[in-house]
């Protein structure tokens, strides 16, 4: 069992207001703001630090993978889990042989821009991503996650992929207020 609490970030835009949802037994709805200015790096518990530096360990990983690097084999090879699968856009399965080909050989792909990334903290070893992408234009809007994986030499790796068209790459508001 994990050291730490299973945890949901979210940073939104520009990052200026981060939270961090943490299910409970006793309230599965309890929410904490991280924010410097609602609560200063210092005060925050040593938990919440560790996860928001994992959070932007996986998001700069991931953003990797969105511009011209996502061209270079060796990174390539060296982000993506031996066992790696991706769901595509398309949605076709393809493995990792398959992924870094493709990606390494593309060409003429403008740049992702990136929103919207949350963070589910499955164990140590272990944590989930979702996102937004969407080119400069606006086209192309996806909803995506991945899982990552630590391992063994301590480096975080992609072990599954999966990028989903939106209708139209607005994102939809849910309300906690009627969740039962």
């Amino acid at each position: 069992m994990s050291i730490y609490p299973r945890l949901f970030l979210h940073i939104s835009g520009d990052a200026a207001k981060r939270s961090i949802w943490s299910p409970n037994i006793s309230d599965s709805r309890e929410r904490v703001l991280l924010s410097s200015d609602y609560c200063p790096k210092s005060k925050r518990p040593k938990v919440m630090r560790i996860n928001i530096m994992l959070l932007e360990t996986l998001k700069g990983l991931e953003c990797s993978l969105h511009g011209d690097k996502r061209k270079e084999r060796e990174w390539l090879e060296q982000i993506l889990h031996e066992e790696f699968r991706e769901i595509t856009r398309s949605g076709v399965l393809v493995d990792r042989a398959e992924t870094i080909e493709a990606l390494s050989t593309e060409e003429n792909v403008p740049p992702l821009l990136s929103r919207d990334f949350r963070l589910i903290s499955v164990r140590d070893n272990f944590a989930i991503l979702h996102y937004r992408t969407f080119h400069q234009d606006g086209s192309c809007a996806s909803l995506r996650s991945s899982c990552w994986e630590m391992s063994e030499n301590d480096q975080w790796k992609m072990v599954f992929h999966q990028g989903t068209p939106t209708s139209n790459g607005k994102k939809r508001t849910l309300s906690l207020d009627n969740v039962q």
